[in-house]
């Protein structure tokens, strides 16, 4: 595999992008029926047994041996321990909440960025920015609704993961040495390692129904990070992060299909200010025309 990056092709990167983020969901949805009687650390293991062989082969094939020397392996390290924490938020919190409800939560974790990376990286936030994290955090409001009836307190979960998500991605500013690819194995073995030293403290015998939907939410996740990964060799990442939304639509569509939850209209207004917000926050300005 050539590092070369292709000719630009942005619907193709678009579509990969959409196709990527519906495996994600898919692979969502698969791990919260399989939560019902398997725990969340082996829902991991198996997701990560399975994504590991394939990113090292990836990153090998693209980088050769050398290139997957990291220059800042203990960065790699603690980024790997963020996503996994992330995964491990998610998945526990889905054993409680409805699939399009902890989704629309998750998603605050771009803005999050914004606030992380300013005591981790030294970058300067503008107002337009600050007030968008401001926003989307009162979307996150609506949608927990703290102190009401329907507050539940798995949602600390889907927040846990989004804060976990959203410091990986600041660590991975921070190694920019070191190639995404490399990067991507990184993730994928310290995942694999660490949920494999958790294995015996939570493992339970899987049946022929828990084996299938193992494979299944392992080979989903495989192929989102795949697509994922070929989605931004043809689009630039500002073209694509709006796409990422679509999960919203995903999670809705499988929480209705297979688990018959129907979002209520606080998560539906909570997660409207939430993408709004999130698109504030990323879109660039407009430059005025100069006058001379």
């Amino acid at each position: 595999m050539s590092t070369s990056s292709p000719s630009r092709h942005p619907l193709r990167g678009v579509l990969l992008m959409l196709g990527g983020i519906a495996c994600l969901a898919a692979s969502d949805a698969a791990s919260k029926l399989l939560a019902a009687t398997v725990p969340t650390a082996q829902i991991m293991w198996i997701r990560f047994v399975v994504f590991a062989p394939l990113a090292v082969l990836i990153a090998l094939r693209a980088l050769g041996r050398a290139g997957l020397r990291s220059r800042q392996p203990l960065l790699q390290v603690i980024r790997g321990i963020g996503l996994l924490g992330s995964g491990f938020g998610f998945i526990a919190g889905m054993q409680f909440l409805p699939l399009a409800q902890a989704t629309a939560v998750f998603f605050v974790a771009p803005l999050l960025v914004i606030l992380f990376s300013v005591p981790l990286l030294g970058e300067v936030a503008r107002a337009r920015q600050w007030a968008a994290v401001c926003l989307g955090l009162l979307g996150v409001l609506i949608i927990v609704r703290p102190g009401s009836a329907g507050f539940h307190p798995a949602l600390i979960f889907p927040v846990i993961s989004a804060a976990s998500w959203a410091f990986a991605f600041v660590m991975a500013r921070k190694m920019r040495a070191d190639s995404p690819l490399l990067t991507l194995a990184y993730t994928a073995v310290v995942g694999l390692i660490v949920c494999t030293a958790l294995l015996p403290f939570s493992y339970v015998p899987l049946g022929w129904r828990e084996i299938g939907l193992g494979l299944m939410t392992a080979l989903f996740f495989a192929a989102a990070q795949l697509l994922l990964i070929l989605a931004v060799r043809f689009a630039q990442a500002n073209e694509l992060a709006p796409y990422a939304y679509s999960q919203l639509i995903w999670a809705a569509l499988f929480g209705l299909l297979i688990f018959g939850n129907v979002p209520d209209l606080w998560t539906l207004l909570g997660a409207v200010v939430i993408v709004l917000s999130g698109l504030a926050a990323t879109s660039r300005p407009k430059r005025a025309a100069t006058s001379a």
